[in-house]
């Protein structure tokens, strides 16, 4: 192995979070409580074709993944729900956690969050609006 290839192998992937803000939720019944937390700034990752197989198998839909700063590692539970906005198109969304990742071998490191879009017409109890 030449000290190039060594070199390519240590170097970490960048991430940046400049794709839009998170709102981690509290819901329970259909019901959006309050938020947790308020604008955490997210990536978008891609993701691949065995990632989105191995989550059919176990029943699951895969239908974003995100990246957001590790420490916002303690804010996330597979309970809560995210609300994102997207800067370029405004579009916001309500999505269930279906996982999540550590990263370490980014810089900044970060976290993997894959999503799933939400079935739930929830009512909003925050400011009484439906979402």
């Amino acid at each position: 192995m030449c000290i190039r290839d060594r070199a390519s192998r240590n170097k970490a992937q960048n991430e940046q979070f400049n794709d839009g803000v998170i709102n981690v939720l509290e819901a329970e019944d259909g019901i959006i409580k309050k938020n947790l937390f308020n604008e955490i700034s997210f990536g978008n990752r891609t993701f691949g074709v065995k990632k989105f197989m191995d989550a059919k198998v176990s029943g699951n839909t895969i239908e974003r993944m995100i990246s957001v700063p590790m420490e916002c590692v303690d804010v996330f539970e597979r309970s809560n729900i995210i609300e994102t906005r997207d800067y370029r198109t405004g579009k916001k969304g309500l999505y269930e956690i279906v996982l999540k990742q550590p990263k370490y071998d980014t810089a900044p490191p970060s976290i993997y969050i894959t999503l799933k879009g939400t079935d739930i017409k929830y009512v909003d109890k925050r400011n009484n609006q439906q979402t």
